[in-house]
């Protein structure tokens, strides 16, 4: 995918979007970075939990991953 056409969906420059970012590869970079951050923080937060129960755990993000049980904040 080339950066001018979803910054033009977007209504935004392809300008724009080398100010944030050196290239595709780094937002790419980034976005997974932040989405793995995101579910170790979820992971953290059902194990603690389930205490010493990691069958539990494993089960309780694997569902909430692949959407058979939705989250709770």
């Amino acid at each position: 995918m080339s950066v001018p056409a979803p910054m033009a969906e977007a209504g935004l420059t392809h300008g724009g979007f080398y100010g944030h970012f050196k290239s595709k590869e780094v937002l790419a970079t980034e976005a997974c970075a932040r989405a793995f951050d995101e579910k170790r923080l979820e992971y953290d937060s059902i194990t603690a939990r389930h205490g010493s129960d990691h069958g539990a755990a494993r089960l309780e993000f694997i569902k909430r991953y692949t959407g058979k049980i939705t989250a709770t904040r």
